[in-house]
């Protein structure tokens, strides 16, 4: 079974890269994310934080690309977690 659900979690896309740019998109991104239960990671080059903090948020360069990651298999909160990365990706 833990072989299956391995396999599962390297197919299944629970990540996706996005820019920040201000401070009060840097707000709106950790609200929209605090609703999840689930561990989710802010991750830029070398350092990972968690997304649902502001100050862990406040540690990354916004100009960059971070890839926000979030810890589930569940195929509903993934797409939920898409949905509400949406406006971060680029050509938004």
């Amino acid at each position: 079974m833990a072989v299956v659900i391995t396999f599962y979690r390297e197919i299944m896309n629970n990540s996706v890269n996005i820019k920040i740019g201000t401070i009060e998109r840097a707000k709106k991104l950790v609200k929209n994310l605090s609703v999840f239960r689930e561990d989710i990671d802010a991750i830029q080059g070398h350092y990972v934080c968690d997304a649902k903090s502001i100050l862990g948020i406040f540690s990354l360069n916004f100009l960059e690309e971070i890839e926000v990651k979030i810890h589930s298999i569940d195929e509903e909160i993934v797409n939920r977690f898409m949905e509400c990365l949406d406006e971060f990706t680029d050509g938004r």
